[in-house]
């Protein structure tokens, strides 16, 4: 484990409503700033192309949660992906539709590095999970495993636009 200080130092904290655009931006400075420190500590823990749900271990190949056998040939979108280890998993599975959004660049260039080093690689573009870049309806599995939605001031809203890009019959799935 690195010590707190290879992690940014969050200033002052205070708690106080923050409109979305405000939150998006603190997130993505944070999470850019952070994301060499969060590899380097939970990167063997989640796998270059694992499927981890939860700090408890329990992966997607033991719970089955997504349903693969019913939903593998759907189009799926990863919300807060980090270096979107579990999209990779889903495509090492015969996932052929698969991306992965994430609020922070630095996350996303982990992704790249882990793309080019094992192989598979994953579709990849930089969000906001209040505010995704798709079409209504257009995925039939939206999941998050330990990104997003602890980290925007309404869960709600950032569920909502989940809900929003999700096919009707659709799955939606969080730890």
């Amino acid at each position: 484990m690195r010590d707190e200080a290879d992690y940014p130092d969050p200033g002052r904290v205070e708690r106080r409503a923050a409109d979305p655009v405000e939150s998006a931006r603190a997130g993505r400075l944070w999470w850019d700033a952070a994301a060499d420190a969060y590899q380097a500590d939970h990167g063997a823990f989640l796998g270059d192309a694992d499927f981890v749900w939860c700090p408890e271990g329990l992966t997607e190949a033991g719970a089955d949660l997504l349903d693969l056998a019913r939903t593998r040939d759907g189009r799926f979108l990863e919300v807060g992906c980090g270096a979107a280890q579990c999209a990779r998993w889903l495509r090492s599975q015969g996932v052929r539709e698969v991306v992965a959004v994430d609020v922070a660049l630095r996350q996303l260039q982990h992704a790249r590095r882990i793309d080019g080093e094992g192989g598979i690689t994953v579709p990849t573009a930089q969000a906001d999970a209040q505010r995704l870049p798709f079409a209504d309806n257009c995925f039939d599995v939206v999941f998050s495993a330990f990104g997003a939605f602890p980290f925007v001031p309404a869960a709600v809203d950032a569920l909502a636009e989940a809900g929003r890009v999700l096919r009707p019959g659709g799955r939606w799935c969080s730890r």
